[in-house]
């Protein structure tokens, strides 16, 4: 049982959602057991291997963005495992530390090699194990308090829509930062039970309103939520036709409490089709006035791919499928242009810029959406 206060800056998660299981672990066929949520049970041999896209800690989004200090690794199982982290740079994996033992224990990292990019571990089961607790922690205590609020613009999606809403808020039961869901129907009445019944809770407010684009219903939700009774410190637009993984909600509230107050944040789109490949990881605006899509076509279960973020990718905007905006941004720049299509959340996002906000894309927080 460890005796050092530590506080988590990202938790290791396992495959779930029916998402591809090589973007969350290495070789995921050798911990079968190892999905969902925790406790996780491990049989003897069997082993996990986290350099990937979701589970990969990638050290130049940290110590670009966040003020965190000592890394380590907190573990907690029942019996036996080794553990061991290594160090990824462009000349491959270096072993930095390891661990064998049971309970709580947290390894941590005290030196880095030069060039490192990001950290990763694999942990091996001596014996059959339940892993308790597995996520990567530091020293230094958060900087500021975060809570969060969601806009969601929807148009006769419903079968997508139940599903995020449902998600978030079975989500907000670990990331109670979550303190207001805000969805703007431009379309039909709902008429899905699922969704009739979240409606009723009292954080989950459902606005009727004309067809007035996606510019319309995000705009609406940046209102409500900039003039509500508790403003909350973050506003996340998201679109009604995604597949989420809400454990992104916890990645985003965890990084929030260290980076500095003027930066948003910009969720990933894989596509729905071909759900390892990366559309877009923000895009930047040519003086020519054509965007370009960061990271294009990328595969993100292939080691080659991660390289996009060794060093954070500079982005002048992210497309509204996902992204966190601090709301005293929202008050200063103001609200999005009066357009019924397309081109809104670039326009934001450069204004942003031009504001001296940066939009930063967080290694592993992602959306999938179609192509």
């Amino acid at each position: 049982m460890t005796d050092i206060q530590a506080y988590p800056i990202q938790n290791v998660i396992a495959p779930d959602f029916d998402r591809p299981e090589t973007l969350y672990f290495n070789a995921p066929e050798m911990a079968p057991e190892c999905r969902g949520s925790l406790p996780w049970s491990m049989a003897a041999g069997h082993s996990l291997s986290t350099d990937t896209y979701l589970n990969g800690l990638f050290l130049h989004f940290w110590d670009t963005y966040a003020n965190i200090g000592q890394i380590g690794l907190e573990i907690e199982t029942d019996e036996k495992v080794t553990v061991s982290i290594s160090a990824i740079s462009d000349d491959g994996p270096i072993g930095i530390a390891q661990y064998s033992g049971g309970g709580q224990h947290i390894v941590w990292i005290s030196e880095l090699p030069k060039g490192t990019a990001r950290l990763a571990f694999s942990l091996l089961a001596n014996a059959n194990a339940k892993i308790l607790g597995l996520r990567w922690v530091t020293k230094s205590a958060p900087k500021r308090a975060v809570s969060l609020s969601i806009g969601l613009c929807t148009f006769n999606r419903e079968p997508f829509l139940a599903n995020t809403v449902g998600a978030l808020v079975q989500q907000r039961e670990k990331t109670p930062e979550i303190e207001a869901i805000w969805v703007v129907n431009q379309g039909a009445r709902f008429t899905d039970p699922a969704l009739l019944e979240i409606a009723k809770l009292d954080f989950v407010n459902v606005l009727e309103q004309p067809n007035l684009g996606g510019c319309g219903g995000f705009t609406r939700s940046m209102i409500e939520s900039v003039t509500a009774e508790n403003p909350t410190t973050h506003h996340i637009l998201m679109d009604d036709d995604i597949e989420l993984d809400p454990r992104v909600m916890d990645r985003v509230a965890l990084f929030l409490r260290y980076c500095g107050e003027d930066f948003a944040l910009g969720g990933q789109m894989l596509e729905i089709e071909r759900p390892t490949r990366l559309h877009e990881a923000g895009g930047r605006l040519h003086p020519l006035w054509y965007v370009e899509s960061v990271g294009h076509n990328l595969e993100m279960d292939r080691p080659e791919s991660l390289g996009l973020f060794d060093v954070t990718p500079e982005i002048h905007y992210n497309a509204w499928w996902f992204c966190v905006i601090p709301t005293h941004v929202i008050r200063s720049v103001g609200l999005s242009p009066p357009l019924f299509i397309r081109g809104d959340d670039i326009e934001y996002g450069c204004r942003m810029k031009d504001a001296g906000v940066q939009t930063i894309p967080p290694p592993g927080c992602l959306v999938w959406h179609e192509g």
